[in-house]
């Protein structure tokens, strides 16, 4: 049976849950972000169609996480951290909770194992904000990844857009995952993390434009409800959602109020 996005949007604050719990006991420090940190400012819970939970962390923290789970793998069933190191066939370069108990279908892509998820975006140093050749780099090469496994172009939102995206997807037959994978580690570590001024999640922007914070971004949280509960947002998130999405108070119009993952949850003979 097919999950509703409300269902879905439910399964995915259970793994938060997990998330938050775990990050607690071992001193780790993340923080609501993208359409979730949207979510969480404007309708004090999800959007009502997104879907999908968006979470971001330093590196430093999103490694401790990843080995947390790869640690306590049998205790934490059906719940992995998904990423290229945990998962040879995971077709993406930033981190995934995932409930295998339930199984995703997508339109574009092939079955690598997914369920229900969070997306956890590790950042790294950026340097002093100045190094637009390195961030629309990594755009680029993200963009090829994201693109390689979709089994048929999707379109997005904007013509032009649509239309070089179109053109990416093709090109990224040419590279092979391996290659990219070692260029987007390669800029990841380009800068130091402690003397950076700005933050990037420089192995995930996807998007077509660099997305670089100041690095007071992780440094001072606040708790703001979310659902039930509370959750850490940046405390300057009214500077971070106006760059992402400009006047974020105001509802986009309706013909764009859908989720943008193109696929379908089944729920799974036992749900733990």
């Amino acid at each position: 049976m097919d999950l509703s996005i409300r269902e879905i949007q439910f399964e995915s604050l259970r793994i938060l849950k997990l998330i938050d719990s775990i990050s607690k006991k071992e001193n780790l420090h993340y923080t609501l972000h993208f359409g979730s940190l949207l979510g969480a400012i404007r309708h004090k819970g999800f959007i009502p169609w997104d879907d999908d939970l968006d979470i971001a962390m330093l590196r430093p923290d999103y490694e401790k996480l990843k080995n947390y789970f790869i640690e306590h793998k049998n205790e934490l069933k059906p719940f992995e951290f998904f990423s290229p190191e945990t998962r040879s066939n995971y077709p993406y370069m930033l981190g995934r909770v995932v409930n295998t108990s339930f199984k995703m279908v997508s339109e574009s892509e092939p079955d690598f194992g997914m369920g229900t998820f969070v997306d956890v975006y590790a950042f790294d140093g950026a340097g002093n904000g100045r190094h637009q050749i390195v961030y629309y780099l990594s755009c680029f090469l993200t963009t090829l990844y994201g693109l390689k496994n979709k089994i048929y172009f999707v379109k997005t939102f904007g013509k032009l857009r649509s239309f070089f995206k179109r053109i990416l997807f093709y090109l990224c037959r040419l590279f092979s995952y391996k290659f990219l994978q070692k260029n987007l580690y390669a800029l990841a570590s380009r800068y130091s993390l402690i003397d950076s001024e700005y933050v990037a999640c420089l192995t995930w922007m996807d998007g077509g434009k660099p997305l670089v914070f100041n690095s007071d971004f992780f440094k001072e949280t606040i708790m703001i409800d979310f659902e039930d509960g509370k959750y850490p947002v940046p405390k300057n998130y009214d500077a971070i959602l106006r760059k992402l999405y400009g006047d974020y108070m105001v509802l986009p119009p309706e013909n764009e109020r859908i989720g943008h993952h193109y696929y379908k949850i089944l729920s799974g003979d036992e749900v733990i």
